[in-house]
């Protein structure tokens, strides 16, 4: 395994470990950015401290990740614990600290069957046990996305708007095979259906810019019910005219579960729907830790994972769900860091992989978005590489702000990075 010296543990860098190899001063952000790509974190707000720039915890993330998401102070019992009554101060912190450090943010999550007030829902999501009617439950959807987005406006880029609609069970792909199956929830009990439609709507009202996402977990591999079903809600969506700019794979995975060819597979065909697929809650549980080879297979799965996404343009995001591995939902130490906040063989694996794309971009791909605009025409239409529009007549000074990825413009291919 290659070491190299990381932004971790001190103001600038550690050491490697073997001092006589040569140092490489980048951070894994820097790779990714360079790849046209972002790499994000899910930070556990209440265990590290955004407001501190100075502990280890902190510098590993502004370091080394490009993304910022928060475990759970933007879920609707942490945003509006009681009705009319909304409390942003932790999610304002977050937001403060990625914009300190030059990092986007995700929003998770708009409408989840978990984490409900209580007065919307007694038993956390899953039941409509105050009785409200079909129009009531339209009407604080339609309120709780309204505010939050409206109040994130312009500085969180993404939301998972809805996460987590699909049942467990979707056997009914057996004989429908363009079928799909919700979970019970307050929201589809109590709305039907058409809860999720609305849920994109509102808050592509409230911020049209926000890319919009589904999110749902066991839906990584091709060839699951499971899914399928997913492929085929999304693709309802979109047939419809729904604002859902993409789909997110959590990936909560357990080494030896990786099948690298139906994740393939199952990421790809996302394009074809003009869809962006992402991967937005990776953690890889180790479920032998007294394995002699136990942390190097988890480092291979971590790999070709990263190695799936890095190859597709319509893949921009991978995000890791939690900083290290005495801070995680999850047994099986799954993320990068140990409890030491020292870098694991999966964090080496995922930095090879961005480093290597990095420094063999294909010849014409420029690294950075740097050029000046000079004598140019004021209007550009940028297309992905797929040929797909992307924007049309877009003021050529504003290519900038593009989301990091890779486009068409001027008929020249271009790689955009913040």
């Amino acid at each position: 395994m290659k070491k190299h010296l990381l932004y971790l543990l001190c103001p600038l860098f550690i050491a490697a470990a073997n001092a006589q190899e040569s140092a490489d001063t980048q951070a894994l952000r820097d790779y990714a950015e360079k790849s046209g790509k972002k790499i994000g974190v899910a930070v556990p707000v209440w265990r590290i401290d955004v407001t501190n720039d100075g502990l280890p915890e902190t510098q590993a993330v502004y370091n080394n990740f490009n993304i910022l998401v928060a475990e759970n102070e933007m879920k609707i019992d942490a945003l509006q614990p009681n009705r009319g009554q909304f409390e942003f101060y932790h999610g304002d912190n977050l937001v403060n600290f990625a914009e300190r450090h030059g990092m986007t943010v995700r929003g998770h999550t708009l409408c989840w069957h978990k984490q409900v007030s209580g007065w919307i829902s007694s038993d956390g999501g899953q039941k409509n046990d105050h009785n409200y009617s079909r129009e009531e439950l339209l009407e604080i959807l339609k309120d709780h996305i309204t505010t939050v987005v409206t109040h994130y406006k312009g500085r969180v880029h993404e939301w998972d708007v809805v996460n987590e609609c699909l049942a467990d069970d979707q056997s009914i792909v057996r004989t429908n095979p363009t079928a799909y199956a919700l979970r019970p929830s307050v929201w589809y009990t109590g709305i039907g259906e058409d809860f999720i439609d609305s849920a994109f709507v509102y808050a592509h009202r409230a911020d049209p810019d926000a890319k919009l996402y589904l999110n749902d977990y066991g839906v990584e591999m091709q060839g699951s019910a499971k899914t399928q079903a997913y492929y085929n809600l999304a693709r309802r969506l979109q047939k419809s005219g729904i604002p859902i700019d993409g789909v997110g794979l959590q990936c909560h995975l357990t080494v030896g579960e990786l099948d690298s060819a139906k994740f393939d597979n199952n990421v790809k065909r996302y394009a074809s729907l003009g869809l962006t697929c992402i991967v937005t809650e990776l953690d890889m549980s180790i479920p032998d830790l007294g394995a002699a080879d136990a942390y190097e297979k988890q480092a291979a799965e971590y790999r070709t994972i990263a190695n799936v996404l890095i190859k597709y343009d319509h893949c921009p995001n991978l995000v890791i769900w939690g900083v290290k591995d005495d801070q995680t939902w999850r047994r099986g130490e799954p993320l990068l860091f140990n409890a030491a906040m020292q870098a694991k063989p999966a964090f080496y694996a995922l930095y090879d992989v961005y480093k290597e794309y990095a420094e063999n971009l294909p010849a014409g791909i420029e690294s950075t978005a740097a050029d000046a605009v000079g004598e140019l025409p004021p209007f550009v239409d940028v297309y992905d590489l797929m040929g797909r529009s992307v924007a049309r007549q877009m003021p050529r000074e504003r290519i900038y702000d593009l989301p990091a990825g890779l486009y068409i413009i001027d008929q020249k291919k271009m790689a955009i990075t913040h």
